[in-house]
C-alpha cells in the first residue's frame, strides 16, 4: 500500500499486562510503550510518532490497549489532530455489559459488569481484571447459571471463578422453569477451596453481599447477564404455585432486573 502512495499507520501493543513491547514494535507508529492497569481502569504510556503521551484510559482489560490504538491510527488517518484524538481516550466508555466499569465505591473500589457466561467467557474476563487488582487487595466474582441450558458447566464454572477470583459469589441467573436453589448447587459442587462463596439466593440480594464485602483497591465482576435488563422466572399465582400451560409445562415471565442499574442503587448506600 505505501507502494501506492496509500498512508499506512501501524500500531504495536504491549504482549502482557506490564511490560513494554520489545524491538518487534519499535517501528510502529503508534505503540503502547507501558501499560499500568488500576482498579478503574489504566495508565497508557503511548508513542505517537516519537513523540510520547500519558493518558488515563477508563476502561479495563489489556485487549482495549489495542483497540484504542486502532482507534487513534483511525482518528489520526481521518485528519483529526493528534491532541484531539489523544483527550478523547479519557472520555471512553465501555460498551453496556461488556467489561462495563458499573460503580466506583467510596472505598475505591470498582464493580465490572460482563456477559460471561459459559467457562471460557469468565476465564476471560477473570483474567483480564486480575492485573487490575492492587497488590493488597482481592478479586471478587459474582454470578450463576442459566435455567433449562447446559447443566454440565455448572460446576466447572464453579471451579474456574475459585481458581482465578479470590472471593466467589454464587447467586440465581435466569433460573428459567428450574428450581434456582438446584441451580446453585450445581455451581457450588465445582468449588473446594474458595475464600468465600455464599449461596446468597436471589440475585440483588447477593449483589449487596458483594458490594457490602468490597475494600479499598478490590475489584468485583458481576458475571452472566451483562446487558440484559429482565430476568427470567417462573410464573407464579397468589399461592406461589407455578402457573402451567395446557401441557402442563410451568409458564416463564421476564422481571425488570439490570446488573449495572441495581449496583449504582446498592453504591449510592455504601
Amino acid at each position: 500500500m505505501r507502494a501506492r502512495g496509500t498512508r499506512v499507520i501501524s500500531y504495536a501493543t504491549p504482549a502482557n499486562a506490564k511490560a513494554a513491547f520489545g524491538d518487534a514494535s519499535d517501528n510502529a507508529d503508534l505503540v503502547v510503550r507501558e501499560r499500568i492497569p488500576h482498579a478503574h481502569g489504566q495508565t497508557l504510556k503511548i508513542s505517537m510518532f516519537g513523540e510520547f503521551h500519558e493518558v488515563e484510559a477508563p476502561v479495563a482489560g489489556s485487549f482495549q490497549a489495542q483497540n484504542i490504538l486502532c482507534a487513534l491510527g483511525l482518528a489520526i488517518g481521518t485528519s483529526v489532530p493528534v491532541d484531539r484524538a489523544i483527550t478523547g481516550i479519557s472520555r471512553l466508555a465501555s460498551v453496556p455489559g461488556r467489561l462495563e466499569l458499573a460503580a466506583v465505591l467510596a472505598s475505591g473500589a470498582a464493580v465490572y459488569v460482563d456477559y460471561a457466561h459459559t467457562p471460557d467467557a469468565l476465564d476471560n474476563v477473570l483474567r483480564s481484571l486480575r492485573p487490575h487488582v492492587g497488590a493488597k487487595s482481592k478479586l471478587h466474582a459474582l454470578f450463576g447459571c442459566g435455567g433449562d441450558r447446559d447443566t454440565k458447566k455448572r460446576p466447572i464454572m464453579g471451579r474456574i471463578a475459585e481458581e482465578l477470583a479470590d472471593c466467589v459469589w454464587v447467586t440465581d441467573d435466569n433460573p428459567r422453569t428450574e428450581d434456582a436453589d438446584a441451580i446453585r448447587k450445581q455451581v457450588l459442587s465445582g468449588t473446594t477451596r474458595a475464600t468465600n462463596v455464599v449461596d446468597a439466593g436471589p440475585r440483588r440480594e447477593a449483589l449487596q453481599c458483594a458490594l457490602s464485602a468490597l475494600q479499598s483497591g478490590d475489584v468485583l465482576v458481576v458475571a452472566g447477564k451483562g446487558h440484559e435488563d429482565y430476568q427470567i422466572v417462573v410464573e407464579r399465582d397468589l399461592s406461589g404455585q407455578p402457573i402451567r400451560d395446557s401441557r402442563g409445562r410451568p409458564l416463564t415471565k421476564k422481571i425488570p432486573f439490570s446488573d449495572a442499574t441495581i449496583i449504582r442503587e446498592i453504591a449510592a448506600t455504601l
